[in-house]
């Protein structure tokens, strides 16, 4: 047995490999959470803060930054809930007003906070909760009951009646007592998609008898609130699915005002696009002129004309049905086309002007995109996620090779995929995915792929929908902290904390060894190359005898914190194979990962 050591200089590839074993990982890495690689060294990524203490109504579904006329710059976004517009440091609901009632009375019951509000043939989804704002009121309901000019999120009874808790309890019972004047807002969506409801769900034979039919094995589900954002000029567009309708914020309106139905438009659509270059508004999945909702079919207005949407001798309105697939599920800017993704195919559709106006063809199959937002370009390049796979398209579909696929995959609510949300950070060139994982209804993973580097990296989140800074100085991610929706700044210079919060940031190699493995690696001192900034980070060596199984609680040494100035740790660790631990270990610090040189020695073959 050798007890000589001598100093080995380890250099790691850069990424991520989940694909194998740690053990096959060797000279890589397998492990991590907020870390990216620059000049293909590891480091940290920056932190979030708020951008308004004011939280928001819902989970963000969509988010979309655009500039007016004069140059002011808005933030908009789509929940569940409410459609909120962002500017000088406060929300405004412009969610648009789906029906008014007059007269409406309401019922209270003496010390209870509950009221209940009649208004006849509403027009509301029974069972469903939404918002309304109460305009309106004469005449007493109690002496402490005081509604006008107020919002509350009601629960639908039928189609007469609603209730919802009033802030202090009633003094009196009253029955149709008082007139209000109602404006039910644009009803609440669902927040997750749901399957399974019982008998006769899916195909026949399919599943257990007498039980409900889950999503894995065919069953009729009902899919969430999504949305799409745009805006045509300084107005912002609103879409929003299963099946909903076309609505314009005016921004010369003012902040105050609501968006409005979009006149003439489809009845029925699930998302839209406005087409730059040419101006006209496309809206995808929608009701033919007859009135027939076909979730394939492209409806276009008149260009530089969203109230216009009938074909004729002096219009450019019109539609085209796509082929390949069952739903439209994307569509985004692409060069001179939109990207239309069905569940199963990519379509390009190109404006050609007078007299087809666009013209659509098929590009590849088998490659559909797996959510609304999951699709993204960067330098003129289109990234997407699929049932199981990465894509690009540059003129030709292509496969990524991912080294975090069964990672990704084998870890992967697919009843939520509709929550994918791509983002990209143009700032070092990241394309980042967030989803949900095996056990959580809400985004709370993502993966992030670096096409200019080429590697793939992975952690755990919040973030719900996500903008490339461009018109503000950091990247917005809308997310959910503690069951409470806010938006935040993300990456913001010079912050490494959640929101003043220390966050975790790691990194774990793969396996390493000493030669082929066939002696035992004596660590006996490690030479750290780090560059930390306020404060610390921690280092950890691990080793076992055989890749199977886990790390002995004996054969774990550290961590041990490491500052900019450490020049050494003694580590005397012993096992077969080893790997390395970096983390951060204190409140807003900041690291970069170099080199490490390590003195080993064989220390026999058992």
């Amino acid at each position: 047995m050798s007890t000589e050591t001598k100093t080995i200089k380890y250099t790691f590839k850069q990424g991520v490999n989940r694909e194998s074993t740690q053990y096959a990982a060797e000279n890589g890495w397998y492990d991590c959470n907020r870390v990216r690689f620059r000049d293909q060294k590891p480091e940290n990524i920056g932190g979030w803060s708020k951008r308004s203490s004011s939280s928001f109504d819902g989970t963000a579904r969509d988010i979309h930054t655009w500039t007016d006329l004069s140059s002011k710059n808005y933030i908009g976004i789509a929940t569940e809930q409410k459609i909120l517009i962002f500017y000088g440091g406060q929300f405004y609901d412009v969610t648009p007003i789906q029906a008014s009632a007059t007269n409406a009375t309401g019922n209270t019951t003496s010390g209870s906070t509950r009221i209940v509000v009649t208004a006849t043939t509403h027009g509301l989804v029974t069972g469903r909760r939404t918002w309304v704002e109460f305009t309106s009121q004469t005449g007493a309901i109690g002496t402490n009951v005081s509604l006008a000019g107020n919002s509350y999120f009601v629960s639908v009874i039928d189609v007469n009646s609603f209730t919802f808790e009033y802030v202090s309890t009633a003094d009196a019972t009253a029955a149709s007592a008082g007139a209000f004047g109602i404006d039910f807002l644009l009803q609440t969506g669902t927040s997750a998609t749901s399957f399974g409801y019982g008998y006769g769900a899916g195909t026949y034979g399919r599943g257990t008898w007498n039980s409900a039919v889950a999503s894995s094995e065919g069953g009729v589900g009902i899919n969430m609130r999504q949305y799409t954002l745009d805006n045509f000029g300084e107005d912002l567009i609103i879409d929003y699915s299963p099946q909903g309708k076309l609505y314009q914020w005016d921004a010369s309106n003012g902040l105050n005002t609501r968006a409005i139905l979009v006149s003439a438009s489809p009845t029925v659509t699930d998302m839209s696009i406005i087409s730059p270059v040419d101006r006209h508004a496309l809206c995808f999945g929608c009701n033919d002129l007859a009135g027939n909702f076909d979730p394939l079919l492209v409806r276009w207005s008149n260009q530089e004309d969203i109230e216009n949407w009938t074909p004729s001798v002096s219009s450019t309105a019109g539609s085209v049905r796509l082929a390949g697939g069952s739903e439209i599920q994307s569509a985004t800017r692409y060069r001179n086309l939109i990207l239309v993704h069905t569940d199963t195919a990519l379509h390009g559709l190109e404006y050609v002007g007078q007299p087809y106006i666009f013209t659509t063809r098929q590009l590849g199959e088998n490659c559909g995109s797996i959510a609304r937002h999951a699709v993204v370009d960067m330098n003129g390049v289109s990234y997407w996620m699929g049932n199981g796979q990465f894509y690009s398209y540059d003129g030709a579909i292509k496969v990524l090779d991912c080294t975090v696929l069964r990672y990704v995959f084998d870890d992967f609510n697919f009843d939520q995929q509709g929550k994918v949300y791509a983002g990209v950070n143009s700032e070092f060139s990241e394309i980042t995915w967030l989803y949900c994982s095996r056990t959580s209804t809400e985004c709370d993973r993502y993966v992030t792929y670096n096409p200019v580097s080429n590697y793939w990296v992975f952690g755990e989140s919040m973030w719900t929908a996500w903008a490339d800074k461009g018109l503000f100085t950091s990247m917005l991610t809308p997310g959910v902290s503690s069951t409470t929706s806010y938006l935040w700044n993300n990456e913001p210079d010079g912050v490494y904390s959640g929101d003043g919060s220390t966050i975790e940031s790691f990194i774990e190699s793969g396996e390493f060894d000493l030669g082929d493995g066939d002696e035992i690696l004596f660590v006996d001192r490690v030479i750290p190359d780090f560059v930390v900034d306020n404060g610390s980070i921690e280092f950890t060596i691990k080793s076992k005898e055989y890749p199977a199984g886990s790390f002995p609680a004996s054969a774990i040494k550290g961590p041990f914190n490491v500052e900019s100035d450490t020049q050494y740790v003694y580590t005397r660790s012993r096992g077969r194979q080893s790997v390395i631990r970096i983390a951060g270990a204190s409140n807003d610090v900041k690291w970069k990962f170099g080199t490490i040189r390590m003195d080993v020695a064989g220390d026999g073959k058992r």
